[in-house]
């Protein structure tokens, strides 16, 4: 589906992009993960014929990007950063409009696509009155209207809210189920562990590392806990202080990462300062762990 080989992009005397080669498989989703600046965007944009390349070579459905450009581009989807969108036009105007611009346009899959990722009420609101998540779930919407056979997305996940990300990981796999091949990059780590087959870290334009998300243990010497309590700040500096961990503080819950044995502890000295624990949930992160022992610890952006 997706082949590139010996990829290398370079300005002036920096290497954005070194010697990288990885191929997608039909109806396989990868994920690339790589802390800031490791060159996940370029590469994405290099697949995309957005920018040049110094060596290396990109094939598509056995289509060369270097002899047949707009043949190997032709059943492509994609969004690279945020998705732009005529801000006085409906959601729907503004899907009508860039597909006509496609010579294989379909404005018959309009209605389905809106009401699979749960913008079929909004469909005719204007854009300017759309919020972060809404405009990115269109872009989805647009990027995948022609059921391309390899879809691009960088960041799609931004803006999203709970439910939403649900909706949109929902809609990614059931592409992946028919056949599509997807390329997503994202620093929402759970959502790759998710919704990904297969994922690639990178790191200072370099492929450092690569693994299957099934064939992963779960054995991590750490688990992530988010709490719900009533008074967020005065939690936070209760588990700050009494057990030297650094929180996180995501609308309603309390984030830190910690042993496994010192929760109940945690909860327990909460419970004693008065503050109300609604609720504590830990989850494993074995892609995480994977991350922070090919990078030595990056930080995921």
């Amino acid at each position: 589906m997706l082949h590139v080989s010996n990829l290398t992009k370079k300005i002036n005397n920096q290497t954005l992009v070194d010697d990288l080669s990885f191929s997608i498989g039909r109806g396989r989703v990868l994920g690339i993960l790589g802390p800031n600046g490791a060159g996940k965007t370029t590469t994405m944009r290099m697949i995309l014929g957005l920018v040049s390349k110094k060596n290396g070579s990109i094939t598509i459905n056995n289509k060369s990007l270097d002899t047949e450009f707009e043949r190997a581009l032709m059943g492509v989807g994609a969004i690279i950063e945020a998705p732009k969108f005529y801000p006085h036009l409906s959601g729907i105007q503004n899907l009508k409009y860039f597909n006509s611009l496609d010579t294989n346009s379909d404005n018959n899959r309009i209605t389905e696509v809106l009401e699979l990722l749960g913008l079929l009420k909004d469909g005719r609101k204007k854009v300017k009155y759309y919020s972060l998540g809404m405009k990115q779930k269109l872009g989805i919407a647009l990027a995948t209207l022609n059921q391309p056979s390899l879809l691009i997305l960088d960041e799609p996940f931004n803006g999203l809210d709970p439910h939403s990300l649900r909706v949109v990981r929902r809609y990614l796999k059931g592409l992946a189920s028919k056949g599509t091949s997807i390329l997503i990059s994202s620093h929402i780590i759970s959502e790759i562990e998710l919704i990904c087959d297969d994922i690639m870290v990178m790191n200072k334009g370099k492929l450092v590392g690569d693994f299957k998300v099934n064939e992963l243990s779960f054995t991590a010497s750490y688990v992530l806990v988010s709490i719900v309590v009533d008074d967020l700040s005065w939690a936070a500096s209760v588990i700050s202080s009494q057990f030297n961990l650094v929180c996180c503080i995501e609308k309603e819950s309390v984030q830190i990462k910690t042993n496994e044995t010192s929760i109940p502890n945690i909860l327990k000295e909460l419970l004693n300062e008065g503050i109300n624990v609604y609720e504590a949930i830990q989850k494993r992160s074995s892609v995480e762990e994977k991350f922070m022992e090919i990078t030595g610890g990056g930080v995921i952006a």
